[in-house]
């Protein structure tokens, strides 16, 4: 354990782990355990990772809080439904490095290298050839996060796809969405309602069955 505040040692993870980064599609990625092995050496007993588990509509969520000398540095959670043993173990991961990345310690990317990996196995066609995509203002990212939500909870038939198309909405802004975590709270309150609302309209509409 150092005596070592925040900042830091995110400048020092950033120094330190630079060569170890896996590159998708020109982003930057580190696994949890890498990340979290870091922070545990850094701070030691200063550091305390609590994680959550409830079980709505039938899916595993997972909620991380990340607590440094009693303050709360981050938060993160996954959702997704569980058939196996190692699928629990991997949604508790993304958990986790959710939540170390809004603490500053990820890639260029809050989405996990464990979330793109298994989104690469699943993706047939995937490229992993760089494009330079151009840059969004997060004002034009807001409306369009709040139109697709909306359009999600339109054409989701069961409470599992519309997770499954929040999901996808979540790791296309990611970066626009931790932004906002942080320095647009009142907007990024609005998106958690939209989904909440979300979530509701599409489970009573499956409860009866329309």
């Amino acid at each position: 354990m150092e005596n070592i505040n925040l900042i830091d040692a995110i400048k020092e993870f950033s120094e330190n782990t630079k060569d170890s980064f896996i590159n998708i599609q020109g982003r930057k990625y580190l696994k949890v355990v890498d990340r979290l092995n870091f922070v545990r050496q850094k701070f030691g007993e200063r550091l305390c990772v609590k994680t959550t588990t409830t079980y709505p509509d039938g899916l595993a969520m997972f909620q991380t809080e990340i607590f440094l000398d009693g303050k709360l540095i981050g938060t993160g959670h996954s959702k997704q439904t569980v058939k196996k043993d190692k699928e629990f173990e991997k949604i508790e991961s993304v958990s986790i490095g959710r939540a170390l990345g809004i603490a500053g310690f990820a890639g260029s990317e809050l989405a996990t290298f464990e979330e793109m990996n298994d989104f690469i196995k699943t993706t047939p066609n995937f490229n992993n050839g760089y494009v330079q995509a151009k840059s969004q203002p997060v004002d034009v990212a807001k409306d369009e996060i709040i139109t697709k939500i909306q359009e999600a909870e339109k054409f989701s038939t069961t409470p599992g796809v519309l997770e499954k198309n929040l999901q996808q909405i979540w790791s296309q802004y990611s970066e626009k969405l931790g932004f906002m975590q942080v320095e647009d709270q009142d907007f990024y309150s609005k998106i958690l309602q939209a989904r909440k609302k979300a979530e509701q309209t599409v489970r009573t509409r499956s409860n009866n069955g329309r």
